[in-house]
């Protein structure tokens, strides 16, 4: 039996419907699932505000400078009220993150009240733990990448290595001249760069050209130790995807900290800056995941970005902040404040025979302390 339907707003009406429900058969539930990626990114960017906030308080709450503790408090308190507003797709994972944001600033709370540790901020710490890992445990189980993709870490590791896209011109002899005329390998790959065409392959001559610069640190000439990072800031910013987006932020975010604020202790460490600046670089896998909804690197890189942890004070590196165990995991050369007696020696006899010959003393340099916002 056939309807004829001739009334034209019936029509209309019955055209719409027909629509809504070919466009709600047709919906990919890969692209429905890559929706729940925003509420990864939300999870690690409240888990790494509120570690740095934490490893900060703890340096601020000695003597020298506790002075800047309460402001230290009243600052984060507010950054931890805005996280209110952060929507969850998911309501458990929303209860987690917010009793959590709740717990750490409770603790800030009674810090900028007792402006110094004592038994109840040290209750809230540990109240504060708690809340940190069930939102992990809850997170991790949650957001594993076998929810997104098939991908496995073997797979992924193959898929990016930086060879399959070394075929550009001459990168045989670059690689020959490395440990002879790194200069000479560096002008060879520059052109190799600048004439590729295909994304990948430009973007891995462009990080071997800057990863090639910094490596050779110790023998810069004035002027050289800025390349490699408005290399990798270019790369890790630029509107084009590559698969070393994520990469290029690690390079660009250590080179960063140690050129601008050093990797002692005490020195001034810019996350929430290089937060702002991961979410616009991952804002540029997401377009790509809009594109191709089903690329697993992609999903991979993103989700990379999204659990990367921010620089802290306190960890394996006793000597600095943790910059340095960083940089250590991503280039060869080693910062003078991690590197041997016999190196220093060596560095420090090159720059007297070179001041010599420039017949020109020392500049020594000047600082200035910061507030410790991180």
């Amino acid at each position: 039996m056939y309807i004829i339907i001739t009334n034209p707003i019936v029509k209309k009406i019955y055209f719409i419907l027909v629509c809504c429900t070919l466009i709600a058969a047709c919906k990919n539930p890969q692209r429905e699932r890559l929706k729940e990626l925003q509420d990864a990114a939300n999870t690690w960017n409240i888990y790494n505000t509120c570690i740095a906030v934490v490893h900060t308080s703890m340096f601020l709450d000695q003597d020298h400078w506790r002075e800047q503790l309460p402001g230290f408090c009243e600052y984060n308190i507010s950054k931890m009220d805005s996280f209110a507003n952060f929507n969850f797709q998911n309501d458990t994972l929303g209860r987690f993150a917010k009793a959590y944001v709740a717990r750490v600033k409770n603790y800030l709370y009674y810090l900028e009240i007792l402006k110094q540790s004592n038994d109840q901020t040290a209750e809230a710490l540990q109240k504060a733990s708690s809340a940190m890992d069930s939102l992990m445990k809850y997170a991790v189980s949650r957001y594993a990448l076998n929810r997104f993709t098939p991908l496995r870490e073997a797979s992924y590791n193959k898929a990016m290595e930086r060879k399959q896209y070394r075929n550009y011109k001459g990168s045989e002899q670059a690689t020959a001249l490395k440990e002879t005329d790194w200069r000479a390998a560096a002008a060879i790959i520059k052109h190799a760069a600048e004439s590729s065409i295909q994304p990948n392959q430009k973007a891995v001559a462009w990080l071997d050209y800057a990863d090639l610069y910094e490596n050779n640190r110790i023998s810069f000439k004035d002027g050289e130790d800025s390349i490699a990072l408005h290399i990798y800031q270019e790369l890790a910013f630029g509107k084009d995807y590559h698969l070393y987006k994520f990469e290029a932020w690690r390079r660009w975010r250590c080179i960063y900290q140690l050129s601008n604020y050093g990797p002692a202790r005490d020195a001034f460490i810019y996350n929430k800056f290089y937060d702002s600046m991961r979410f616009i670089a991952m804002n540029i896998v997401s377009n790509r995941l809009e594109e191709e909804p089903m690329d697993s690197l992609a999903i991979n890189q993103y989700l990379l970005f999204a659990t990367h942890g921010p620089i802290l004070r306190y960890g394996a590196i006793t000597i600095g902040n943790q910059v340095l165990a960083e940089y250590s995991d991503l280039f060869n050369y080693v910062p003078l404040a991690n590197r041997s007696a016999t190196a220093e020696e060596e560095e420090d006899k090159n720059t007297e025979e070179s001041s010599k010959a420039k017949k020109s003393p020392a500049k020594k340099p000047t600082t200035k302390k910061k507030k410790h916002h991180s």
